[in-house]
């Protein structure tokens, strides 16, 4: 199952869908830059902007493109859902962690 070739893509989907039905209050939209530069999905509200990105693996890794995307962004958090054990830091402000934990987090704000 997490060998098929859709199954990134799914799983970046359905915690987009479940984010935005969580925090309906919450502007969203995505970034990508013509240099590659990317984050899923970036949420903005009441002069707060949080960005995210999605990844399938239970040890995430974000790219260049990411960290660049986070640097133009300058979001106040920057969060990577992921089906990890346990919240950890991966640098520059931005933390792992499961879906419930990032809209516990973002539901804070």
């Amino acid at each position: 199952m997490f060998a098929h070739p859709v199954y990134g893509a799914s799983f970046e989907g359905f915690i987009i869908e479940n984010i935005l039905v969580q925090l309906p209050h919450w502007q969203a939209s995505y970034f990508r830059s013509s240099n590659g530069a990317e984050a899923d999905l970036v949420l903005e509200k009441g002069g707060q902007t949080v960005a995210i990105e999605i990844k399938s693996s239970t040890s995430p890794k974000l790219s260049k493109g990411n960290w660049s995307a986070f640097d133009v962004l300058r979001p106040d958090q920057c969060y990577v859902v992921a089906p990890v054990d346990c919240t950890y830091s991966l640098g520059k402000n931005v933390m792992a962690m499961t879906i419930d934990g990032v809209i516990e987090e973002i539901s804070s704000l």
